[in-house]
């Protein structure tokens, strides 16, 4: 991480017609439904403070990615779905993995890195809270990410 890189918070009195801007942040969808111009509307909740509004219109709600979601399943080996991971930054993921204690664990995260010894920092979205956790690469069975099941041979 560049250590003079600074981050100032968007003055919004700032903001003019014809600006470009990006807004990224994780929400969990509380329902879905139909706005009243018939636009399909998801009712949303941020992850990060626990605002909740509504995405409303199929072309914005296409734009979003899903770590639920997926239109097809792939095999390959765990090399490969590693690379695909470390590829996902920011992204919503759901991995599949077997924990220290031999149980199951299916969790919605979004990567972070990964380390020497085999391990992925994630970030824990679908907790109460968002946690950072971390994910033992060599025990993962499959991931979801835009819109793909990847499923370790």
């Amino acid at each position: 991480m560049n250590e003079d890189k600074k981050f100032n918070e968007l003055d919004t009195a700032g903001i003019k017609a014809g600006d470009v801007m990006a807004f990224h942040f994780y929400v969990k969808v509380e329902s879905v439904g139909t706005s009243s111009d018939g636009s399909k509307q998801l009712n949303v909740i941020n992850l990060e403070n626990g605002q909740r509004f509504s995405v409303t219109g199929e072309p914005l709600i296409k734009k979003g990615f899903s770590g639920n979601w997926f239109g097809e399943e792939i095999t390959l080996s765990r090399t490969k779905i590693i690379g695909i991971l470390k590829d996902s930054l920011n992204r919503p993921i759901q991995i599949k993995f077997v924990k220290k204690d031999g149980s199951d664990r299916t969790m919605i995260c979004r990567f972070l890195e990964t380390n020497d010894t085999g391990y992925a920092q994630v970030e824990e979205l679908d907790g109460d809270k968002l946690q950072l956790k971390q994910v033992d690469l060599r025990t993962m069975e499959w991931i979801i990410v835009d819109g793909t099941k990847y499923v370790v041979k």
